[in-house]
Protein backbone atom coordinates (compact mmCIF):
# COMPACT_ATOMS: atom_id res chain seq x y z
CA UNK A 1 0.00 0.00 0.00
CA UNK A 2 1.71 3.27 -1.04
CA UNK A 3 1.19 6.96 1.00
CA UNK A 4 1.07 9.89 -0.50
CA UNK A 5 4.80 11.66 0.63
CA UNK A 6 3.63 15.31 0.72
CA UNK A 7 0.47 14.69 2.94
CA UNK A 8 3.18 12.97 5.59
CA UNK A 9 6.40 14.52 5.12
CA UNK A 10 5.66 17.41 6.13
CA UNK A 11 7.55 20.52 8.21
CA UNK A 12 7.81 20.16 11.62
CA UNK A 13 7.40 16.50 11.83
CA UNK A 14 9.06 14.26 13.98
CA UNK A 15 10.92 11.60 11.91
CA UNK A 16 13.63 8.57 12.40
CA UNK A 17 16.62 8.13 10.23
CA UNK A 18 16.93 4.57 10.10
CA UNK A 19 20.10 2.82 9.03
CA UNK A 20 20.21 -0.87 7.25
CA UNK A 21 16.11 -1.50 8.53
CA UNK A 22 16.79 -4.75 6.96
CA UNK A 23 19.64 -5.99 9.07
CA UNK A 24 19.57 -8.30 12.09
CA UNK A 25 20.98 -4.06 13.38
CA UNK A 26 19.51 -1.46 12.19
CA UNK A 27 20.17 2.26 13.24
CA UNK A 28 17.79 4.67 14.11
CA UNK A 29 18.50 8.30 15.03
CA UNK A 30 15.45 11.32 15.73
CA UNK A 31 15.01 14.55 13.90
CA UNK A 32 12.58 16.78 12.63
CA UNK A 33 12.05 17.93 9.16
CA UNK A 34 12.95 21.55 8.42
CA UNK A 35 11.70 22.16 4.98
CA UNK A 36 10.54 19.36 1.94
CA UNK A 37 11.30 19.70 -1.85
CA UNK A 38 8.53 17.61 -3.54
CA UNK A 39 9.57 18.34 -7.13
CA UNK A 40 12.76 17.39 -6.47
CA UNK A 41 12.38 14.88 -4.37
CA UNK A 42 14.23 16.40 -0.94
CA UNK A 43 13.84 16.70 2.42
CA UNK A 44 15.68 18.96 4.78
CA UNK A 45 16.05 17.64 8.32
CA UNK A 46 17.34 18.59 11.48
CA UNK A 47 20.90 16.69 12.09
CA UNK A 48 20.14 14.45 14.63
CA UNK A 49 21.77 14.29 18.35
CA UNK A 50 24.34 11.70 16.93
CA UNK A 51 25.23 13.57 13.91
CA UNK A 52 25.87 12.28 10.26
CA UNK A 53 29.26 13.08 8.63
CA UNK A 54 31.27 12.43 5.65
CA UNK A 55 32.15 8.94 7.28
CA UNK A 56 28.51 7.70 8.15
CA UNK A 57 28.32 4.79 6.24
CA UNK A 58 25.24 2.32 5.27
CA UNK A 59 23.22 0.08 3.08
CA UNK A 60 20.06 1.04 3.16
CA UNK A 61 19.00 4.38 4.33
CA UNK A 62 15.17 4.97 5.50
CA UNK A 63 13.14 8.38 6.72
CA UNK A 64 10.44 7.15 8.71
CA UNK A 65 7.64 8.69 11.02
CA UNK A 66 4.92 7.49 12.64
CA UNK A 67 1.02 7.67 11.18
CA UNK A 68 -2.12 7.62 13.12
CA UNK A 69 -4.91 5.71 11.15
CA UNK A 70 -7.97 4.92 12.79
CA UNK A 71 -7.14 2.76 15.87
CA UNK A 72 -3.56 2.13 15.48
CA UNK A 73 -0.19 3.66 14.62
CA UNK A 74 1.88 3.19 10.96
CA UNK A 75 5.47 3.99 10.91
CA UNK A 76 5.57 4.94 6.98
CA UNK A 77 8.74 4.91 5.77
CA UNK A 78 10.98 6.59 2.26
CA UNK A 79 13.89 4.86 0.82
CA UNK A 80 16.26 7.05 0.47
CA UNK A 81 19.75 7.43 -1.90
CA UNK A 82 21.68 10.04 -0.13
CA UNK A 83 22.42 12.55 1.82
CA UNK A 84 23.90 15.89 1.63
CA UNK A 85 25.44 17.88 4.87
CA UNK A 86 24.45 21.42 5.28
CA UNK A 87 26.47 23.29 7.71
CA UNK A 88 24.52 26.75 7.72
CA UNK A 89 21.27 26.10 7.29
CA UNK A 90 19.18 29.06 7.64
CA UNK A 91 15.80 29.09 9.95
CA UNK A 92 12.82 31.53 9.77
CA UNK A 93 14.19 33.14 12.73
CA UNK A 94 17.48 34.24 10.64
CA UNK A 95 19.60 31.69 12.90
CA UNK A 96 21.60 28.66 11.25
CA UNK A 97 21.75 25.23 12.04
CA UNK A 98 23.39 22.21 10.90
CA UNK A 99 20.91 19.91 8.67
CA UNK A 100 20.46 17.18 6.93
CA UNK A 101 18.93 16.91 2.63
CA UNK A 102 18.05 13.61 2.26
CA UNK A 103 17.12 12.38 -1.34
CA UNK A 104 14.35 10.03 -1.62
CA UNK A 105 12.51 7.89 -3.56
CA UNK A 106 8.60 7.00 -3.81
CA UNK A 107 6.42 5.55 -2.54
CA UNK A 108 5.93 5.99 1.06
CA UNK A 109 5.03 2.29 2.31
CA UNK A 110 4.75 0.93 5.88
CA UNK A 111 7.92 -0.52 7.19
CA UNK A 112 8.85 -2.39 10.58
CA UNK A 113 11.78 -1.32 12.46
CA UNK A 114 10.98 -3.32 16.09
CA UNK A 115 14.18 -5.24 15.06
CA UNK A 116 16.43 -2.39 15.64
CA UNK A 117 15.19 -3.18 19.83
CA UNK A 118 15.03 -6.41 20.43
CA UNK A 119 17.64 -8.61 22.04
CA UNK A 120 17.63 -11.98 20.64
CA UNK A 121 18.33 -14.12 23.68
CA UNK A 122 21.02 -16.96 23.12
CA UNK A 123 23.27 -19.22 25.58
CA UNK A 124 24.99 -16.16 26.53
CA UNK A 125 21.96 -14.67 27.80
CA UNK A 126 19.12 -17.06 29.98
CA UNK A 127 16.28 -15.74 31.34
CA UNK A 128 14.28 -17.44 33.70
CA UNK A 129 10.30 -16.75 33.78
CA UNK A 130 7.12 -17.53 35.32
CA UNK A 131 3.60 -17.09 34.02
CA UNK A 132 0.62 -17.21 36.32
CA UNK A 133 -2.84 -17.41 34.21
CA UNK A 134 -5.78 -18.80 36.00
CA UNK A 135 -4.45 -20.18 38.92
CA UNK A 136 -1.49 -21.92 37.12
CA UNK A 137 1.94 -21.38 37.11
CA UNK A 138 4.19 -22.23 33.80
CA UNK A 139 7.82 -22.09 33.79
CA UNK A 140 10.78 -21.59 31.52
CA UNK A 141 12.51 -24.24 29.98
CA UNK A 142 9.42 -26.85 31.20
CA UNK A 143 6.35 -25.47 30.04
CA UNK A 144 7.49 -22.06 27.39
CA UNK A 145 10.62 -20.50 25.82
CA UNK A 146 11.29 -17.02 25.71
CA UNK A 147 12.62 -15.66 22.09
CA UNK A 148 13.32 -12.32 22.31
CA UNK A 149 13.09 -9.09 24.43
CA UNK A 150 12.61 -5.89 23.44
CA UNK A 151 11.28 -2.42 24.91
CA UNK A 152 7.78 -3.06 24.07
CA UNK A 153 7.55 -6.57 25.00
CA UNK A 154 8.32 -10.45 25.09
CA UNK A 155 8.43 -13.34 22.45
CA UNK A 156 7.50 -16.65 24.18
CA UNK A 157 7.03 -20.00 22.06
CA UNK A 158 4.41 -22.00 23.77
CA UNK A 159 4.39 -26.05 22.41
CA UNK A 160 1.12 -26.71 20.59
CA UNK A 161 0.56 -29.37 22.90
CA UNK A 162 2.09 -28.95 26.81
CA UNK A 163 -0.54 -30.71 28.99
CA UNK A 164 1.78 -30.17 32.41
CA UNK A 165 0.07 -27.14 34.39
CA UNK A 166 0.75 -26.98 38.05
CA UNK A 167 -2.42 -25.81 40.33
CA UNK A 168 -1.21 -22.54 42.03
CA UNK A 169 -0.73 -23.14 46.30
CA UNK A 170 -3.65 -20.59 47.16
CA UNK A 171 -2.81 -21.28 50.80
Amino acid sequence: MGFNVQSIFLPSIGVDIVFNINSLTPNSRSSIIYDADFKHQTITIAQPITPLSDNTTFKELHLSTILHDKNRKLRIGIRCSHFQLIEKYPLANSQTVSAVKLHYQAPAKEINIRSAFRLPLSTKFIIKAKILYQNLEYYTSRDFSIRDISLSGVGIVFPKKKEICQPVDQS
